[in-house]
């Protein structure tokens, strides 16, 4: 191969390889996530300090681990 052949073949693969990657990733929904650190936050102002001996956690395992 000529060497600005072969140039131009290892540019297509990269970019093959990336268009891969991009197409299998997976989407998250990034707005439920936002809306959700919007909702901790406006708790968080209404609650105030946190609690002591409170793990939170803990807490989430515990609701993690009893579904």
């Amino acid at each position: 191969m000529r060497q600005a052949v072969k140039v131009d073949y290892d540019t297509y693969k990269s970019m093959e390889r990336r268009l891969k990657i991009l197409i299998g990733a997976r989407w998250k929904d990034r707005g439920r996530a936002i809306s959700a650190a919007k909702k901790q936050d406006e708790l968080r102002k209404q609650f105030g300090f946190p609690v002591k001996g409170w793990n939170s956690t803990e807490e989430l395992r515990k609701w993690r681990d009893s579904r």
